[in-house]
């Protein structure tokens, strides 16, 4: 996997549900394959990787925005941050 740094775009290609760590309360679906998100932070916990991750396809309209141990996510690097 690339080294991830805010502001990338990722295309999720797969989703471990069970390793999120944090939902947004507004979220109106959870992760899926085929979404397309920004990294909008990372962080350590417990000595492990997190990433919060935004799927917005259209300003102000929020899919979903999770906080998830980076190894519950498979992504494909659409653009650097």
């Amino acid at each position: 996997m690339a080294k991830l740094v805010i502001g990338m775009t990722l295309k999720i290609t797969g989703v471990d549900l069970e390793k999120i760590v944090a939902s947004d309360w507004v979220n109106e679906r959870k992760p899926r394959k085929g979404d397309i998100a920004l990294v909008e932070k990372i962080s350590d916990q417990d000595g492990k990787k997190v990433i919060r991750l935004c799927c917005e396809p259209r300003p102000g309209s929020l899919d979903w925005r999770v906080d998830i141990y980076e190894l519950g996510v498979k992504y494909e690097v659409l653009s650097g941050g």
